[in-house]
């Protein structure tokens, strides 16, 4: 049986070949997209391995999507979150589903104040992770009018001194709005999450733990030992169910923490160092630098 080449799909490729018209609208950081019956069967039916986090609410049509090797039927009403680098494939039936797709550089939450741990939380559930599902007709209105906001947000390319602070308050928005709705459709706080596989539960255990111990800046070991397992395995299924490496993970929280508390606190760059457990300042600076580009004073100011 012949296997269909897996393409990488890149929200940094598709901004810079991607020309902004009626069905599509970018900005630096994301992509709002009107899907509709004219696109060729090429995007529709070709697996990608998808880099960004992306939001797909269905509004007619029906399709089969198959996302890191679980397929789902598609209808009016269907709403789905796809964690960034899954591995995505749509199968149109009669004619491509239209409605809206939405593509968040993952980076972007941590740069724009969002709740990056409480987002994740919410991404890597059980229920989220492994499921598209049914909106009732007022969840449906919502999510649509929210994303047609996004879309004429991002669409707008009147250069003000207010432009990328409205669309961040845009993403946050439809990001947050997501998340409640999800939270709420499925009881995600309340409801005991089963697992898929014994990896998923490992990883889920990992995140959990992670959340309660990144400022202590522990090593791999550590995390092992606390889900009782040995540091090998505890990487091969981190990168297995996440595309991620355990370091990265560690790196994502304690840049997201270090990023919130240098825009959002009063506290001083040698506070922020101690309090996220580095040795002194100047170690402090070389890492975030080496994370985010620019040192942390210059950060503050961005």
């Amino acid at each position: 049986m012949n296997q269909k080449p897996l393409e990488n799909l890149s929200l940094d490729h598709l901004c810079k070949v991607v020309r902004p018209n009626d069905k599509v609208a970018l900005s630096r950081h994301c992509m709002v997209a009107k899907l509709g019956t004219e696109y060729p069967s090429s995007v529709a039916e070709m697996p990608c391995r998808v880099d960004a986090v992306t939001f797909w609410c269905c509004l007619k049509g029906k399709a089969r999507l198959s996302c890191n090797m679980h397929e789902y039927a598609i209808e009016r009403g269907s709403f789905v979150v796809i964690p960034p680098n899954s591995i995505v494939e749509l199968h149109r039936e009669e004619e491509l589903p239209e409605g809206y797709v939405m593509m968040i550089d993952p980076r972007y939450m941590q740069d724009v104040g969002i709740n990056f741990k409480k987002i994740i939380a919410v991404m890597i559930s059980g229920n989220v992770r492994h499921g598209a599902w049914q909106l009732d007709e007022v969840e449906l209105d919502r999510m649509q009018k929210a994303l047609e906001l996004a879309f004429v947000t991002v669409a707008n390319e009147a250069q003000t001194p207010f432009r990328d602070d409205v669309v961040q308050a845009m993403i946050k928005l439809l990001l947050y709005q997501s998340c409640e709705l999800l939270t709420a459709h499925h009881g995600i706080e309340e409801a005991p999450i089963v697992p898929t596989t014994r990896a998923e539960e490992y990883f889920r255990r990992f995140v959990k733990t992670l959340n309660e111990h990144f400022m202590e800046r522990q090593p791999v070991t550590f995390y092992a030992d606390q889900l009782c397992i040995s540091s090998r395995y505890l990487t091969t299924i981190v990168r297995r169910v996440s595309g991620y490496s355990v370091s990265e993970w560690m790196n994502r929280y304690v840049m997201a923490e270090a990023k919130q508390l240098l825009k959002y606190s009063e506290m001083s760059i040698q506070e922020i160092a101690y309090a996220l457990n580095f040795p002194n300042q100047s170690f402090f600076g070389k890492y975030f630098k080496q994370h985010a580009g620019v040192s942390p004073s210059a950060y503050r100011q961005l």
